[in-house]
């Protein structure tokens, strides 16, 4: 997202508090929005009612960073141009901190917050956290493992995210279905000493993955 969009998420976020100012807090935090359901009409953004200036966002598409008022908000995604609500939920956000949150479609779970570290490796490493949002691989978990073969996450269930692990720099991990012995996905990303990654996987028929730089 350009300047002026981020501006205007800025402006639009302020103006839209909740009435209840009991859940505002002093402060803000950074929220970066991504639409990761493949197939999706592209999605209007809601925060406590009112619509927002966010450009409707696409597949794998995203606000970046944006600066957000710290306590709870009211967030919906509904398809452009219609009053059709996909998703309806809080967003909680403490002061000072870094989010991301994922619009993910479905029945439920239909949307998914994490908080993103900053923090970077004591040991000159990257971090990376995994998230599973593979409709073509929803009914297993996933499993990642190094070049060894050792198994860094395991059995990662549907629309769940992991805790950070760290890998050494340029690591090449292979994702598998859990139980299988073919790799679903083999990532070719350079990950960087003391750098924070998000690594989800997301796709309807055939798995992708999309790397989020956390710092």
């Amino acid at each position: 997202m350009n300047h002026i969009f981020k501006l205007l998420l800025a402006a639009i976020l302020f103006t839209s508090c909740s009435a209840d100012d009991s859940a505002i807090t002093s402060g803000t935090a950074q929220v970066n929005i991504i639409n990761v359901l493949e197939g999706s009409a592209k999605q209007d953004i809601y925060f406590d009612d009112a619509k927002s200036t966010i450009t409707p966002l696409g597949y794998l598409e995203s606000t970046g960073y944006s600066a957000l008022p710290a306590g709870n908000r009211k967030i919906e995604f509904k398809n452009t141009g219609t009053a059709f609500v996909n998703s309806s939920s809080s967003l909680r956000a403490t002061a000072d901190r870094f989010y991301t949150y994922f619009f993910s479609g479905g029945n439920q779970n239909t949307a998914l917050q994490v908080e993103d570290s900053r923090i970077p490796s004591a040991l000159n490493n990257a971090r990376v956290r995994f998230i599973h949002f593979s409709y073509a691989n929803q009914n297993t978990g996933i499993t990642v493992r190094n070049a060894s073969d050792a198994a860094l996450i395991s059995n990662l269930g549907f629309k769940t995210a992991s805790s950070y692990i760290e890998v050494e720099p340029a690591s090449v991990l292979r994702i598998f279905a859990s139980g299988g012995t073919t790799p679903i996905l083999t990532t070719n990303f350079n990950f960087l000493a003391n750098k924070n990654y998000t690594l989800f996987i997301s796709g309807n028929t055939t798995p992708t993955f999309t790397v989020l730089v956390n710092n």
